[in-house]
């Protein structure tokens, strides 16, 4: 169950959302999966998923990883 979780989720959050474990040693082998949701950095799309990551803000806003070159700064407290 946890190597289908983990090729369902994108690959740029898959480091954020799964720490390491032995049900993941050989998660390498296995053929990646291509879902529509699942969206490439060249993918332009109104809305991405993403997760909040820990690092140093000013005031109410949020660092958010969604997949593309650099992350983005968002305008309110998470």
């Amino acid at each position: 169950m946890r190597n289908l979780q983990y090729l369902e989720t994108p690959q740029y959050l898959r480091k954020h959302l799964f720490p390491i474990h032995s049900d993941l040693k050989n998660v390498g082998l296995m053929n990646p999966i291509e879902c529509k949701h699942h969206l490439l950095t060249e993918d332009v799309s109104n809305y991405r998923e993403g997760v909040v990551v820990e690092r140093p803000t000013k005031g109410e806003t949020a660092w958010v990883e969604i997949g593309l070159k650099k992350q983005v700064l968002i305008e309110y407290p998470l």
